[in-house]
């Protein structure tokens, strides 16, 4: 899930599987595709991220990946 910081910068929530943490990382962003948004910059291939209660987390809190 896309959120977009005070600043008006949109960013994610990139989990650690290492820590089980989350941490703040800035993307670009692109069109919307469907009921997505399409991600430019800012991630890698196999990089996992936050989709569920996104606006509720902070940096550094640990998570659990659904269904774990």
């Amino acid at each position: 899930a896309v959120v977009i910081d005070a600043d008006g910068n949109p960013f994610v929530w990139r989990y650690d599987s290492q820590s089980s943490e989350v941490s703040k990382t800035m993307v670009s962003i692109g069109d919307m595709l469907g009921a997505g948004i399409l991600i430019t910059s800012g991630l890698k291939g196999g990089d996992t991220i936050a989709v569920a209660g996104a606006a509720h987390l902070r940096a550094g809190m640990k998570v659990r990946p659904l269904g774990e």
